[in-house]
């Protein structure tokens, strides 16, 4: 399966930002459809 055939939601817990670079670092290398970027914090998704 090539890359750009996956559809995929990125998950990353916002810490200082720092997550979610590399979160948006990591859809842009594996080069997919990324659905979207979910916020995960304590007590649940927003």
């Amino acid at each position: 399966m090539k890359g750009n055939d996956l559809q995929i939601v990125v998950l990353y817990y916002s810490f200082e930002g720092h997550t979610k670079l590399i979160a948006e670092f990591i859809t842009e290398e594996i080069d997919s459809n990324i659905l979207k970027l979910e916020v995960v914090k304590k007590g649940g998704i927003l």
